[in-house]
C-alpha cells in the first residue's frame, strides 16, 4: 500500500512527485514507487510522464494533489483547465533536468489555473552546482567540483551525471534513478520502460516477470499469476470469468462451455456424450465421407 505522496522542490518550477511504501520515511525512502516531474510558473502547469509506466489513474490523482496544493500556496480557487496538447515552442529548457515533454510529449500533459494564460515562455531547468562545495559547476555535466577523481557516471537512459552512491546498475549498465524502476516479483531495479504497473495485482512488474510468471484473462483482461490461471482451448482464464464459462461434467469430470451441459433426471450437470450413455442414447457419429 502506498503513503500520501510527497512533492519536493528543485530549481524554481520544478516539483518531484513521488509515492512510497507504508512505513517508508518520504524524505529518504529506500525506493521510489510513482515518480512524475512537475513544472509551474505563471499560471502554467507541465506534467512529465509516470516513472513506472502508463497509469492514468495515478496521472489523474496525482495531477489533482498538485492543482490542490498550487492553489492553496497561491490562495487562489483551485480551478483548472487541462490542455489537449502541449505547446513545446512556449518551453525555454535550461541547465540539468530530463525534457519529458520534448522526449515523450505523447505522456505529458499541460493546465493553466483560471484566469491564467499560458504565457510565452516558461524556464524549466537550473545550473549545476556542486555537491561538496555548493558552487555553480563550469561543466554542468559535472556533480563534484572539488575532487580530482571523476567519481560519477553518466546515465544511459538520460545522460544526466549520477554520483557512484547514488548509480544503480542494471546488467551492464548506469542508471539514474528516474530512469529506474523496481520489480515486485524478481526484487531487482530495471530500465523504467521495462517495467509496468498492474493495476489487477497493484504490483509493478519487469517483461521478463511478466511474460514468464503471469498470464491475462481473455475475458476480463486482469492478469493473474500462472498457478491462478486456468488455461482451456490455448485461452487463459482468471478463476471468476473461468467458472462463469466453464463447468466440470458431474460423470466424467471433464470442463466443458456451460451452454454444452445437459442436466439428467437426478439433476446432474453432464456433457452431451455423458447425457448420452446415462439415458441409454447413442452419441452422434458424423459418417465418414
Amino acid at each position: 500500500m502506498k503513503d500520501a505522496a510527497k512533492i519536493t522542490a528543485m530549481d524554481g518550477v520544478t516539483m518531484v512527485f513521488f509515492t512510497v511504501d507504508t512505513g517508508e520515511s518520504a524524505d529518504y525512502p529506500s525506493k521510489r514507487i510513482d515518480r512524475i516531474n512537475y513544472h509551474f510558473d505563471s499560471g502554467l502547469l507541465i506534467q512529465g510522464r509516470l516513472y513506472t509506466g502508463t497509469n492514468d489513474d495515478i496521472r489523474a490523482v496525482s495531477r489533482a494533489m498538485v492543482y490542490k496544493v498550487i492553489a492553496d500556496c497561491l490562495g487562489t480557487a483551485n480551478l483548472w483547465t487541462k490542455h489537449a496538447a502541449i505547446d513545446q515552442s512556449r518551453i525555454a529548457s535550461t541547465g540539468n533536468h530530463y525534457a519529458d515533454y520534448v522526449k515523450n510529449p505523447l505522456a505529458c500533459s499541460m493546465s493553466t489555473l483560471l484566469g491564467a494564460d499560458i504565457p510565452d515562455s516558461i524556464k524549466i531547468g537550473h545550473v549545476a552546482y556542486c555537491i561538496s562545495c555548493g558552487c555553480r559547476q563550469s561543466d554542468p555535466g559535472k556533480l563534484d567540483c572539488c575532487n580530482d577523481t571523476d567519481n560519477t557516471y553518466s546515465c544511459e537512459g538520460c545522460n544526466a551525471r549520477v554520483h557512484e552512491d547514488d548509480v544503480i546498475h542494471v546488467g551492464d549498465y548506469c542508471y539514474c534513478s528516474n530512469c529506474t524502476s523496481y520489480c515486485d516479483h524478481c526484487e531487482r531495479h530495471h530500465y523504467t520502460d521495462d517495467v509496468q504497473w498492474v493495476k489487477s495485482l497493484r504490483r509493478s512488474l519487469c517483461k521478463s516477470c511478466l511474460e514468464d510468471n503471469f498470464s491475462k484473462c481473455v475475458v476480463c483482461g486482469d492478469v493473474v499469476k500462472n498457478d491462478d490461471a486456468h488455461d482451456k482451448d490455448e485461452n487463459s482464464y482468471c478463476d471468476s470469468c473461468y467458472h462463469d464459462r466453464f463447468s466440470d461434467c458431474e460423470e466424467c469430470d471433464e470442463a466443458f462451455d456451460n451452454d454444452e451441459l445437459e442436466q439428467t433426471e437426478d439433476e446432474r450437470w453432464v456433457c452431451g456424450d455423458c447425457y448420452a450413455k446415462l439415458t441409454n442414447q447413442e452419441s452422434c457419429v458424423l459418417a465418414s465421407a
